[in-house]
């Protein structure tokens, strides 16, 4: 992404420029330093040095070097929660991950070689990928359901969480692709659009074929 952490807002002040332009500082100089040197080597001093800024600062923007590894990914799943809670009548949850996924791939949002970096540096290390689902999957399961559901009122039980699971596992291994494919780290936001929409596409299928049994 452009910037480190996700999501649009409204216009934001001098104050809250400068502040997320530390955040992000602070961030890729972070991930620079867990990539080159390990995560579990890397200390907070040294990450402060590279971002020229103190200590303090470094903790007012990331409680620990873990929060730092997955800047932007609560705040994707939280607005992917707002997003699904708050679609109306009508809408379905596919078209919700259509909006939010086409988002997120858009040439201004799209940083691979940002999210390379820190997919290597999750890789490098079990604690951090124990970790990922549960900075976004388990966060967005939930809602999810809960959406699938809606779509689906007179269908068995087990469709909505079959289906969540489904999504999730694959937003997740497309997340793994487009870091370690070279073809998608060429085609950058445009492959990403590309193999969302194919993504959605089988997802929306089997919804269909749950829908029709």
């Amino acid at each position: 992404m452009a910037s480190v952490s996700a999501g649009s807002g409204p216009p934001v002040g001098r104050r809250e420029r400068k502040k997320q332009r530390t955040y992000d500082v602070i961030a890729r100089e972070g991930l620079r330093l867990f990539a080159a040197q390990g995560f579990k080597e890397t200390t907070i001093a040294q990450i402060a040095d590279a971002a020229d800024v103190a200590q303090s600062t470094f903790f007012l923007h990331f409680p620990t070097k873990e929060d730092l590894v997955f800047a932007g990914h609560a705040e994707e799943a939280d607005a992917l929660v707002r997003r699904l809670q708050g679609k109306p009548d009508g809408e379905t949850t596919i078209d919700v991950l259509r909006r939010y996924l086409h988002d997120l791939s858009s040439p201004d949002q799209w940083d691979g070689d940002l999210w390379t970096r820190r997919a290597e540096v999750i890789r490098a290390d079990p604690a951090l990928v124990a970790q990922e689902r549960t900075r976004w999957a388990d966060i967005v399961q939930p809602a999810l359901e809960a959406s699938y559901a809606r779509d689906f009122p007179d269908c068995e039980r087990v469709q909505a969480p079959l289906l969540a699971s489904m999504t999730i596992a694959s937003m997740v291994e497309l997340g793994r692709i487009e870091t370690e494919l070279e073809e998608a780290r060429a085609g950058g936001a445009a492959w990403k659009r590309a193999a969302t929409e194919r993504l959605l596409t089988a997802i929306e299928a089997a919804a269909r074929a749950f829908d029709n049994r």
